[in-house]
């Protein structure tokens, strides 16, 4: 029986390709989900070929990253059913305004994801308008990836999840060197788009989709930056040193491989929303995000924190999707006492009014006004106690230090 991720809130039915611009080590691969034709009916009816996961090397990564390595044929034949709401290499279509252009946004994934584990949020936000580049990184956090060899054979060389750097003694080092690369792939594949735009490259695996079909569509001054976890790790680490983005949201943000330098050299104007899952965060983790808050900044700007109850880490990510049995869901953390369904649209739904209100969207929303709608499931701030007296010395410090990035 075919199960899909939940179906897309916006007027555009959704595309998605896999672009990979060079062979070798030093590629980027990335998977582009992007709006197609405008919905006739209110429901798309999702392609029925558009498999969530097309190569087993991810899910033995991912059965590794949950602690089941020897599980991976069983967790395969759980998701082997599982498809997405969008059509594989489909068409950028013509009847789209000659001068109309797309918005874009970069997402980076958490430890054991990859470029398409959040495809639940990347189709959505895609839906709404938005060209979404899901990167998959290269520094070893990843599920599973690879580079395709840069000999005449161009055969994919996988790059394996790195397991067991909590235990080593640099650990810090590590987690701080990787959220760098991977602020260094983001800002990369925002110059890829940039490139993209001009037609001025290829995709080096013919995927059916002309990257030419994308010249002049994306629009590079209104650009966000989203990820989950390490991935919003990487967001700040990203935004420290690339001033082109103009929002960016993070999703359960990970502060452990974050220095100090990349705190003070985040920009003063940057809108930044921090939504949270009720069980992942401690006081230390909440405590260096509120490094960030708005009174940090001389003028005013958006800098939110919102909770989802009754959520899990891996709910802002399609995990809880992998079982048709919740039992197991729970078991694996994959959900929390909120129905997963629920927890996505609601997560969507921030991401995509906080983005869509700094982008100068139709999807536009005050985070506020969703936070009220959905009182049940939804506050501002966080169910984490932090001492303040410590968050505002934390505070002050940074601000005494070398000044935030203009």
């Amino acid at each position: 029986m075919v199960r899909f991720i939940p179906t897309p809130s916006g007027k555009y039915s959704v595309g998605f390709t896999d672009v990979t611009n060079e062979y070798g080590k030093d590629r980027l691969l990335v998977r582009l989900f992007y709006p197609t034709k405008e919905n006739s009916e209110p429901k798309l009816k999702p392609d029925q070929d558009a498999s969530w996961v097309e190569d087993f090397n991810y899910v033995k990564g991912l059965a590794s990253f949950f602690g089941l390595p020897r599980l991976a044929s069983i967790v395969n034949w759980f998701v082997s059913d599982l498809r997405v709401p969008a059509s594989k290499n489909a068409p950028l279509p013509t009847c789209h305004g000659s001068s109309e252009t797309f918005p874009i946004t970069v997402f980076s994934h958490g430890m054991g994801g990859n470029r398409f584990i959040y495809s639940s949020t990347c189709i959505d936000l895609a839906s709404h308008g938005v060209v979404v580049a899901a990167v998959e990184h290269s520094d070893e956090s990843a599920s599973a990836t690879y580079y395709l060899d840069p000999e005449e054979s161009h055969q994919k060389r996988w790059i394996d999840f790195r397991p067991g750097v909590a235990k080593l003694p640099n650990q810090f080092e590590i987690r701080n060197e990787q959220v760098r690369h991977r602020a260094r792939e983001c800002s990369k594949m925002l110059s890829f788009l940039k490139d993209i735009n001009e037609g001025s490259v290829e995709n080096v695996v013919d995927s059916g989709v002309d990257l030419l079909t994308f010249k002049g569509k994306l629009d590079l001054e209104r650009c966000a930056l989203a990820g989950h976890s390490f991935g919003g790790a990487t967001v700040v680490a990203t935004i420290a040193e690339d001033n082109r983005f103009k929002v960016c949201v993070g999703m359960d943000v990970w502060t452990y491989p974050l220095s100090s330098d990349m705190y003070q050299k985040v920009r003063y104007n940057i809108p930044m929303l921090f939504i949270n899952t009720e069980t992942f965060h401690w006081p230390a983790n909440i405590a260096d995000i509120r490094k960030m808050d708005a009174d940090t900044c001389p003028d005013q700007v958006d800098r939110i924190m919102t909770t989802i109850r009754g959520t899990t880490h891996q709910a802002q990510s399609d995990g809880p999707y992998f079982f048709n049995m919740a039992v197991f869901s729970k078991l694996l953390k994959l959900r929390g006492k909120t129905d997963p369904e629920m927890a996505t649209k609601l997560n969507n739904s921030l991401l995509i009014g906080f983005i869509g209100k700094h982008l100068g969207l139709p999807c536009a929303r005050e985070v506020s006004d969703i936070v009220k709608e959905n009182s049940e499931f939804l506050f501002l701030g966080s169910n984490i106690e932090v001492d303040e007296q410590r968050v505002n010395m934390s505070k002050k410090k940074l601000g005494n230090e070398t000044p935030m990035a203009q």
